[in-house]
């Protein structure tokens, strides 16, 4: 490794943990480092000519998606809070001013079926209840190959506990809809990875041959 690509990691692990410092003292959730750099990863690898987040906040996992982007490709992201919304797009033109992203303020079941794009690549981070309602939603919005990735599939746990404490009750239902619903028989191959909070990592109409 160059001394320049040593520097570049080092600007960028500094970034990152001063973006976790700013999201753990404003009490806003963010994904954690190893999701991002696994979405980071998975952008390079696939090389997604459109990308889709549902639930950017602000701007974390935004950050990872779109620094491992291809030049051609374009990122759009949607978010209900619009103040988290500004802070991602704030982040996102001042270290990538050149790339083809827009910020959408809204709730993704109405803005997502709105889109005109066919999307490669969809990162699910949002109420974790209304998850097969986002999946339903980008469903006409997905391609053979295409890759969704949701995020907390395991809802800190609670997703394997027999007797689910009430608060999280809806959000275990959803996920366990969602996962059904890219199981075996769904046009879905889906894999679940232990990291951070669970992640489902479907392909849609194809097996794990990316290529």
């Amino acid at each position: 490794m160059q001394n320049d690509d040593l520097k570049r990691l080092l600007e960028q692990m500094s970034l990152v943990e001063s973006l976790q410092g700013h999201a753990a003292a404003g009490k806003i959730p963010v994904v954690g480092k190893s999701t991002g750099y696994f979405l980071g990863f998975m952008v390079r690898l696939a090389r997604p000519g459109n990308i889709l987040e549902i639930g950017c906040g602000n701007g974390f996992s935004s950050y990872f998606i779109v620094r491992n982007m291809p030049g051609v490709s374009s990122y759009t992201g949607i978010d209900l809070n619009r103040q988290r919304l500004e802070d991602a797009r704030e982040l996102i033109d001042s270290h990538f001013p050149d790339s083809d992203c827009r910020f959408i303020c809204g709730n993704a079941l109405q803005v997502v079926p709105e889109l005109s794009l066919t999307f490669d690549l969809v990162f699910i981070d949002a109420a974790k209840f209304e998850y097969p309602g986002y999946l339903e939603a980008v469903k006409g919005k997905i391609k053979k190959g295409s890759i969704i990735i949701a995020d907390d599939i395991f809802c800190k746990k609670k997703l394997f506990l027999k007797n689910v404490p009430k608060h999280y009750k809806n959000s275990v239902r959803g996920l366990k809809k969602y996962l059904e619903s890219t199981g075996p028989g769904t046009g879905f191959n889906t894999e679940l990875l232990d990291a951070d909070g669970g992640l489902a990592v479907s392909i849609y109409g194809k097996d794990w041959s990316l290529g």
